[in-house]
């Protein structure tokens, strides 16, 4: 009995680390009002296995709210079609020009006013799928408020494999998965049966 417990709870324990490491693979971008500045850092690695080669850009360094398009880019990119969010980032529409450092990342909506919206993902050429992402987007005198973002909202774009979640503020900690507390729960009857088989 407590060796099939046992097994049982090792493939459960595999299983949350492959969700933990799903997890970990995607990119936050998060931006954060800094003096008189707005900042967006972000990090991560994106899995882009399945994903469907689309546009590319030129570099550029703009967020354009109104227009669900921000680049943080010194490079030409490559773009894969994504998922995007039903709702622009915010109301400001000719774009705040920013500057850039780092590895070149750019999300991107078409079809604005036309009711049906697509979107891509950019990243360089040579960026090798599951690949550290890294790197920082200044904007200069602007705030939320000056571009008609709202701080706390977030926006996700999904690739077939991973996604890319851009966050304006504070945004709240990820859940404990709900398989952990089946783990925890699990971890305390083993323990239970060995006192008992002891």
């Amino acid at each position: 009995m407590l060796k099939r417990v046992t097994t049982g709870l090792a493939a459960s324990i595999l299983a949350l680390f492959s969700i933990a490491e799903q997890a970990e693979a995607s990119v936050l971008w998060q931006f954060s009002e800094q003096g008189s500045n707005l900042v967006g850092s972000f990090s991560g690695s994106l899995d882009l296995t399945g994903a469907a080669p689309d546009l590319g850009f030129g570099p550029a360094s703009i967020l354009a709210p109104a227009g669900t398009s921000l680049f943080s880019s010194s490079v030409s990119t490559i773009g894969f079609s994504v998922v995007g969010p039903g709702a622009p980032f915010g109301t400001y529409g000719s774009g705040a020009l920013g500057t850039s450092t780092g590895d070149s990342l750019a999300v991107a909506a078409y079809g604005i006013g036309t009711g049906e919206l697509f979107f891509s993902l950019n990243v360089a050429p040579s960026y090798i799928s599951g690949a550290p992402l890294a790197g920082e987007i200044t904007f200069a005198n602007e705030s939320f408020a000056s571009l008609g973002i709202t701080s706390g909202s977030s926006f996700v774009f999904a690739l077939p494999s991973d996604t890319l979640t851009v966050a304006f503020g504070e945004t709240t900690p990820v859940p404990l998965p709900a398989g952990g507390a089946l783990l925890i729960g699990a971890l305390g009857l083993m323990r239970v049966l060995r006192r008992r088989g002891a």
